[in-house]
Order: structure tokens, then C-alpha cells, then sequence
């Protein structure tokens, strides 16, 4: 009878997976690559098909409005890390707040648009976060519903304890969570995640839960792992080269020194600046901090004049930084503390990190367009 019961409910889970297949590529697919989107979406990215870094940063002018609207997508890692911390501490999958989650990706664009004081978010950003904001809530809806129903008569059946199969599935979306800061959501091993789903298992293994943990991401992993496979096939197949660089103006620092900090290449001084190529997206938040450490102040960077950072702090923030807060939102796993989004100008970058070093704040991110 438990079998039967169970095979019914994944037969009705796999069922929600398959239908939330589609958003869910769209979902991740901008945050990877803005050509996924315009292959899913028929928008046209600005793309640079020669190897060139230089030629490829320099063809796309990532105005001001896409170190705003960049945040939202980063939402998206962040709470799968949030949810990755809260299992970590014993958490159970019924305990996670997903319908905060997707209140506050809501009221995050709402903030970012009331920030941009009447300048629009371009189209194709405003039509990627759209997709993303209606994917990741149904998404995270329907999970939520299961696992705040279903699920959590299975965590009542086994005394709201863990199984094998639980501390396993926790194990390994603490590693897809660390995953998404440095490779695409399609690279994940989700092979390997069923193979170690069913190598590892004790006498818990044969409860209510067990079954029903193990059959149910057994079943998502196939089907994540699926689809994986066929978009980073059609990534490789038609998709041309990005520039992975971000173009930067600084001073106060001699060609020496900053030429010596890892990923920072083409530098060129002139008798008053430097110009030189960071790298983009998660690496430039690091290269900028040397950059900060070493005493340098940026004068542009990809040609803007302001940048967004985040960095999470107990409420309410004591460390006085210049800018504009453009929103705060409370973890939902930590009760003290927030994320901070700040605006600032980019002349203050520097002076902003220095500041959030000495309060014994860490920088979560630098939006780099």
C-alpha cells in the first residue's frame, strides 16, 4: 500500500516537473547566457562571434540599467543557496519559506525599477526577468505546495526526522548551490546525483520517507538531467562567442600593480588613468576588491558611472555607505539578517569596499552589467 501511494504521488510530482519544464530552462537560461533566452524568446542578444575579449566587450554597451536588472536572476542562486543552509542545520524541505522566496524576487524588481528614476530597463532585460519572475514562481508554488502538503505528511510518518535519503538529497544541493557561482546549471552532474542518491542508505532507507525522498528525486534528477543535456547541446551547436570581460578606467595606482592581480589583463596607462580588461560576471567582484585593497579608485567601468552591490548584514545596518539603498531584504532562513542592495557611484566603489572591510562585512556581489 506505502509503495503504491508513493508511486501514485511521484506519478503526480513528475507530472508537475515535466510541465514546469519549459519556464524552468528559461529561467536559468539568461543568467548562463543571454543567446539562450534570444533562441528561446527570438529577442536578439548583442553578441561578438569573433574571439576577440577586447572586440567582444567593446560590441556590447551593457548600459546602466543591467546592473540593476542583473540582481534578479543572482536572486535565483541565492535562495537555492538559502535553501542549501537551511537543510545544512537540520532544516526540513516542508520548513523553507518558497512563497517568501518569490514574494521578495517580486518586490526586488519592483525596487530596481523605482530606483532607475523613470530610465527604463531595456526590453530584452525587462522581458528575461518577467520569464524568470513567472517561472520561479511557479516553481517554486508548486514545489512548495507538495512539500508543505504531501511532503510533509512524509516528514509526520517518520517523526520529522531524517532519512539516508534526505541528509543525501541535502548533501547534494549543498554542491548544486555552490555550482551555480562558477558553471552553468546544465553542467551539473545530475547522473552522478542519482548514483549517489542510491549508493548511500541505512535501515531508513525502507520507511515512508525513505521511499518517497528517493523516488521523487530520482524521478527529477532524470528529468533535469534531460533537458540539461539537450540545452547544453543546443548552447554548444548554435550559440557564438560572449565576451567575458568587463572594461574598467582606474587610478591612483601604478600599471605595475594592477597588471600583477589575477584576470586583469590589457592594461594601458595614459598620463592621469589606466585601462584595463576585468573579468566579468563572478570573478569581477574578487579582481575588483584587489583592485580596492591595493588602493586604487575607479573613474568607469563598461563605460557607466553607477554599479549595484549587494552584501548581507545583521538588521539594521550600521555600516554607513554612500549611495542609495536600493532595497533590503531579510534572509528568510536567518532572522537577523538582510540583504542590502546599495547603488552607488562608481568614483566610490572602492571607498564602499574599504568601508564594508573594516565593518567585518563581506561583499556577496559587484553587478557588473
Amino acid at each position: 500500500m506505502i509503495l503504491r501511494t508513493t508511486a501514485s504521488l511521484c506519478w503526480i510530482y513528475s507530472t508537475v516537473i515535466v510541465a514546469l519544464v519549459t519556464p524552468t530552462t528559461v529561467v536559468y537560461g539568461h543568467t548562463l547566457s543571454p543567446a539562450i533566452v534570444s533562441y528561446l524568446t527570438e529577442e536578439e542578444p548583442i553578441l561578438d562571434t569573433s574571439p576577440t575579449e577586447a572586440s567582444a566587450t567593446n560590441s556590447d554597451p551593457r548600459n546602466f540599467s543591467r546592473t540593476l536588472s542583473t540582481f534578479p536572476e543572482w536572486y535565483i542562486v541565492y535562495s537555492a543557496q538559502e535553501y542549501s543552509d537551511l537543510m545544512s542545520r537540520g532544516g526540513r524541505p516542508s520548513q523553507f519559506p518558497y512563497f517568501s522566496a518569490i514574494r521578495q524576487y517580486w518586490e526586488a524588481l519592483d525596487s530596481i525599477k523605482d530606483s532607475l528614476n523613470g530610465t527604463e530597463i531595456d526590453p530584452e532585460s525587462l522581458s528575461v526577468l518577467q520569464v524568470i519572475g513567472v517561472s520561479f514562481t511557479i516553481e517554486y508554488g508548486l514545489i512548495g505546495i507538495y512539500e508543505k502538503t504531501i511532503g510533509r505528511i512524509f516528514e509526520w510518518l517518520h517523526f520529522n526526522t531524517k532519512t539516508a535519503e534526505d541528509f543525501t538529497t541535502d548533501s547534494i544541493a549543498r554542491k548544486y548551490s555552490e555550482s551555480l557561482l562558477q558553471t552553468p546549471w546544465y553542467e551539473f552532474p545530475y547522473a552522478s546525483a542519482i548514483t549517489q542518491l542510491w549508493q548511500e542508505w541505512d535501515w531508513s532507507s525502507l520507511s515512508p520517507r525513505g521511499l518517497e525522498r528517493r523516488i521523487i528525486f530520482t524521478l527529477g534528477y532524470h528529468l533535469k538531467g534531460a533537458y540539461a543535456a539537450l540545452l547544453g547541446k543546443v548552447t554548444e551547436a548554435n550559440f557564438g562567442y560572449v565576451g567575458s570581460t568587463t572594461s574598467v578606467v582606474v587610478n591612483s595606482i601604478n600599471p605595475e600593480t594592477l597588471s600583477a592581480i589575477q584576470n586583469i589583463t590589457s592594461v594601458q596607462a595614459t598620463s592621469s588613468e589606466i585601462y584595463a580588461l576585468a573579468p566579468r560576471y563572478r570573478a569581477f567582484t574578487p579582481a575588483a576588491q584587489q583592485i580596492a585593497e591595493d588602493g586604487a579608485n575607479f573613474s568607469a567601468i563598461q563605460d557607466n558611472v553607477e554599479i549595484l552591490i549587494s552584501f548581507v548584514a545583521p538588521q539594521p545596518n550600521v555600516c554607513l555607505l554612500p549611495g542609495q539603498t536600493v532595497f533590503i531584504l531579510p534572509i528568510l532562513t536567518h532572522d537577523n539578517d538582510a540583504r542590502y542592495g546599495q547603488l552607488i557611484k562608481v568614483s566610490n566603489l572602492s571607498q564602499a569596499l574599504r568601508q564594508l572591510t573594516q565593518c567585518g562585512i563581506t561583499i556577496e556581489h559587484i553587478y557588473d552589467y
